[in-house]
């Protein structure tokens, strides 16, 4: 089906619909192989036209076509305004401005999601980009409904956290007064060590997990030199699931030597 020689007709269209969803979703090798089998199985009509004409924004989006997947997904829209891929649609087109660093876009779109299956998603991600965008007093409000709604949750944590950050340049002790209570309440959860690594002179040590530097042991083995080295120079590079990859590796390593220390880091 490649060269456009083979059949025309239903068989084809789903062996279209069918090479293109392997090549978005499972081979992940070409997503312009994936396009362009959507777009005919859009252009024909048949019983696969309408999320065929999603799916051709998804592979623009997943081939880093900013502008082009923005397009399609408009498209869609147009065509489909009630479709059963609008509400996907609606979000996935703020989330690629998001990922593209239009913070102010994206956090317009996201925060015209007020209901459907994406709404809490959009929610985070609505206070999340206006953070993003500077817009920290606009997104204040956000995270303590969301730390509000989900209390005592890691959705709950993230948004204490952000939201003290948030505070710091208006309101530094208030912002230093609500990563304490997140210190305090879960001392050991994620985004209680952020607050711990930002703040070490705040908060006292907790089990050697955090140690001061005078008792901080020697720089690493050359192993571990090396490892994390490698896995800094990914993140570095945007390489951030090689690196992630790399770091489920040697975290077993680091934790039998007890670096805690280097894992959190």
């Amino acid at each position: 089906q490649r060269g456009g020689t083979g059949p025309e007709g239903p068989l084809a269209d789903e062996a279209r619909f069918a090479l293109g969803k392997l090549q978005l979703n499972r081979f992940r090798e070409d997503f312009e192989i994936a396009r362009v089998a959507f777009a005919k199985v859009a252009a024909s009509g048949g019983s696969h036209a309408e999320e065929a004409k999603y799916l051709v924004a998804r592979a623009l989006g997943r081939k880093g076509d900013v502008v082009g997947a923005i397009e399609a997904f408009d498209a869609y829209l147009k065509a489909y305004p009630k479709g059963a891929f609008a509400e996907d649609a609606h979000f996935f087109k703020a989330f690629m401005r998001y990922e593209f660093g239009r913070y102010r876009d994206a956090a317009v779109g996201f925060g015209r999601i007020r209901s459907g299956k994406w709404a809490k998603s959009a929610r985070w991600y609505y206070g999340w980009c206006l953070y993003l965008a500077g817009m920290h007093a606009r997104a204040l409000p956000i995270f303590d409904d969301l730390a509000a709604k989900n209390a005592g949750t890691r959705v709950g944590r993230r948004a204490t956290y952000w939201g003290a950050r948030a505070l710091e340049e208006t309101d530094p002790d208030a912002a230093q007064a609500r990563l304490a209570k997140l210190v305090e309440e879960a001392p050991l959860t994620w985004y209680a060590l952020l607050a711990r690594r930002s703040h070490p002179e705040a908060y006292p040590n907790v089990s050697g997990l955090m140690p001061a530097d005078e008792d901080a042991p020697a720089s690493p083995s050359k192993g571990f030199a090396d490892a994390t080295a490698e896995i800094r120079a990914l993140s570095a590079a945007g390489l951030h699931d090689f690196a992630r990859r790399a770091l489920r590796h040697l975290s077993p390593r680091l934790r039998a030597a007890d670096r805690w220390d280097l894992e959190i880091a």
